[in-house]
């Protein structure tokens, strides 16, 4: 079906009807809203979410009046437009996904085929900024245009490297001079430029591009290029360098599978992230844990491929059609979902499309109370393997009716504190620690929630703000369930906070070798290895986290300075880059989240940006004054903005208050390589060191003491 109304984004905005007339939308606001709306098509949009947006600066009677006067506006702009691209209820606002498109939907998509002719098309759709020349004087929502501009400048970015890395000639020129255009510090791109000329024999023109790129570094940010860049110089004008043979297809998009054979495992299935019907955004949790417990169970069937979590949630929220998602992945059979939840009742809503023909092989409507919520989805699971006239044996029938508890409040509970354990920060820490805690009232043999309350404690400890390691947490967690990878994870991270890294190393090993594909484990594995030095692994696992959970801004932090201290500083420069624009998703969703304020303002400062990274330090600051940890990491912000006297009075503020353990993080961290000679540096260093001698020479003796 043809969309009824078409939207421009990239660029100018315009809007037109399925017949290509221009639709006139009145208004910056009327436009900015529908833009807003349609990038989330099929989710109910909370009308408070759109008056936070466009009128934060408004008090609450005139923001709604506001909003009001623009929804008329925007209803007799649309009249005559059939479907009706917008739904409009009494408390929400939804795009219909088969009425309304967007060159950002297309571009989005085409950005993660694996196919030339699809990133051409990409290229070309991004013909500029995100809604460029657009301004609207309130900042939230100045706030998400410019989050919205660097994800999508990244993604354009990702596009033109992959298709630069298989074209020739002239178009090969195009697009690098293109790329270096979109970013022109990034040193990545002159080196893509370089390596096109000299590929072509053009030594003269890759040796111009050097000679650029070494001059805005200096200019700029007062660096050199890096080694990298360097030696690929001296390679061409010492006559040494030879052309790389030419790609036949261009790099896996991020999170997607290898292209396997020409036709898909007739036995294969992706499991798209169910959609929240329930018209309250907070209810993501519960749909997303849904979905990913459902494709978890089907993952136990031996005979079925079930393509992983992290590249089928790359789907979520985008309009698709389920036989573009088979051929893009390469799978027979697409399962996809919706799920109400009201009160105690569920309704859910289960399609299982056959990825060649996009004909039906089975659906079903559900409606249960949520007491059955279980069995709910052991239905869905064997209904689906049932359509697909695969065998169960019965270990894996056992396997997925087992799970880590049978209470459906307490699973209830626990996918609320992962929600929060995932927004990170000591107030969302703990607040999913009172949830896990509540779960385990009504469960006390939960492990997954043992294994949370563990993650919790560990990360609150190194904070000062838990008595409890989380070691013990996650000791009950093992003797529940040994093979619990999470647990593994979470024992490694509470021994690596204790300093005891050859433990939690083995931990974190065990973990690994248990499920090499769960965030968690890749994450404190990751942060452990960064903390001992272990750079090079520290980069592997926190990339693969970064995969695993592509919303997760918190790995590529630490990748970044991985890379920095392996001297790779257009690397790092390059990640950080693509935290900030997962750093500003994040806060144009949740503009209280502490945690990604101050990671932002470490991202800012590090990118050099001070004016930005000081207004967000101060935002911080005054929603959660009392969280140690954003106080050493804005410390951190102020030594890469080199004001030392302002970092040290923060760090020496926060000292007192963080675990003895913290020091050997202070020591390695290259955020305060500026203040090594600083006499405060080497104070705070030493009293650091004397604490922490003294708290494990009080916890050698205490077994004596109990004795």
């Amino acid at each position: 079906m043809v969309a009824s109304l078409r939207l421009k984004l990239l660029g100018s905005f315009e809007a037109r009807g399925s017949s290509g007339q221009t639709v006139e939308i009145s208004g910056k606001k009327g436009q900015a809203l529908l833009a807003y709306v349609a990038l989330s098509p099929g989710k109910s949009l909370p009308r408070e979410k759109l008056v936070n947006l466009l009128w934060s600066d408004r008090g609450d009677a005139q923001a709604r009046g506001n909003l009001r006067q623009v929804l008329v506006t925007l209803r007799r702009d649309l009249e005559g437009i059939d479907p009706v691209p917008l739904l409009f209820e009494r408390d929400t606002i939804t795009a219909d996904a088969a009425a309304i498109s967007s060159d950002v939907g297309e571009f989005q998509w085409l950005a993660a085929s694996t196919t030339p002719d699809d990133l051409r098309q990409a290229a070309t759709l991004y013909e500029g900024e995100f809604l460029d020349g657009f301004a609207i004087r309130d900042p939230a929502f100045e706030e998400w245009l410019s989050a919205e501009r660097s994800r999508l400048r990244e993604l354009a970015i990702t596009v033109l490297d992959r298709l630069a890395a298989l074209s020739t000639g002239p178009e090969a020129i195009a697009i690098g001079k293109r790329l270096l255009a979109l970013d022109t510090l990034r040193e990545g791109s002159y080196r893509a430029l370089m390596h096109i000329y000299a590929d072509q024999g053009q030594f003269d023109q890759a040796i111009r591009q050097y000679q650029a790129c070494r001059d805005v570094l200096r200019r700029e940010l007062g660096t050199e290029p890096s080694k990298q860049t360097t030696e690929l110089y001296r390679e061409i004008s010492e006559s040494r360098y030879r052309p790389a043979q030419s790609a036949e297809t261009p790099a896996p998009a991020p999170g997607t599978p290898p292209a396997a054979a020409k036709s898909p495992s007739p036995l294969s299935i992706a499991v798209l992230p169910f959609v929240n019907m329930s018209g309250d955004i907070e209810q993501e949790y519960f749909s997303d844990g849904i979905t990913e417990d459902i494709l978890t169970d089907l993952s136990r069937v031996s005979a079925l491929f079930v393509i992983a979590r992290n590249t089928a949630f790359t789907f979520k929220g985008r309009a698709v059609e389920a036989v573009q998602v088979a051929r893009e992945l390469n799978v027979k059979y697409v399962l996809v979902g919706s799920i109400r939840k009201v009160g105690a009742r569920v309704r859910i809503i289960t399609q299982l499309i056959d990825g060649t023909s996009g004909g039906h092989v089975w659906a079903e409507r559900y409606d249960r109370a949520f007491g059955d919520i279980f069995a709910l989805q052991d239905e869905i699971s064997q209904a689906t393997v049932a359509a697909l006239k695969v065998r169960l044996l019965p270990q894996e029938r056992k396997a997925i009716e087992t799970r880590s508890t049978q209470n459906p409040e307490a699973y209830e509970l626990y996918l609320h504190a992962r929600h929060y354990l995932q927004q990170r920060g000591a107030r969302n820490l703990e607040i999913a620690l009172r949830f896990c805690h509540q779960a385990l009232e009504i469960d006390p043999h939960y492990s997954r929630a043992w294994a949370s309350v563990a993650l919790c404690e560990a990360l609150l400890y190194v904070r000062g703000r838990s008595r409890e390691s989380g070691l013990s947490a996650a000791e009950k967690a093992l003797s529940l369930d040994p093979s619990l990878a999470e647990a593994h994870a979470a024992k490694g991270r509470a021994l690596a906070e204790l300093g005891r890294y050859e433990e939690a190393l083995a931990a974190h090993e065990m973990s690994l070798k248990l499920n090499p594909d769960s965030f968690d484990v890749r994450y404190y594995f990751g942060r452990t290895c960064h903390q001992i030095g272990r750079y090079e692994a520290a980069i592997e696992h926190l990339e693969r986290a970064a995969e695993l959970l592509e919303t997760d801004y918190s790995p590529l932090g630490l990748v970044s300075q991985s890379y920095e201290m392996l001297g790779r500083k257009d690397e790092a420069t390059h990640t950080v880059r693509r935290a900030l624009a997962l750093i500003e998703s994040e806060i144009a969703e949740r503009p209280d989240n502490v945690h990604a304020i101050v990671q932002g303002a470490w991202a800012l400062a590090y990118l050099g940006e001070r004016k930005r990274a000081q207004e967000w330090a101060r935002r911080a600051m005054a929603i959660d004054p009392d969280d140690p940890l954003d106080h050493y990491n804005l410390g951190c912000s102020l030594a890469r903005m080199n004001r030392p006297e302002q970092a040290l009075d923060l760090l020496e503020a926060c000292a007192s208050k963080m675990s003895a353990e913290w020091i050997d993080w202070v020591k390695q961290d290259s955020d305060l390589i500026s203040l090594h000679d600083h006499p405060r540096y080497k104070a705070l260093i030493a009293r650091g060191e004397a604490s922490l001698a003294a708290s494990r020479k009080n916890k050698a003796a205490a077994p004596l003491k109990s004795a």
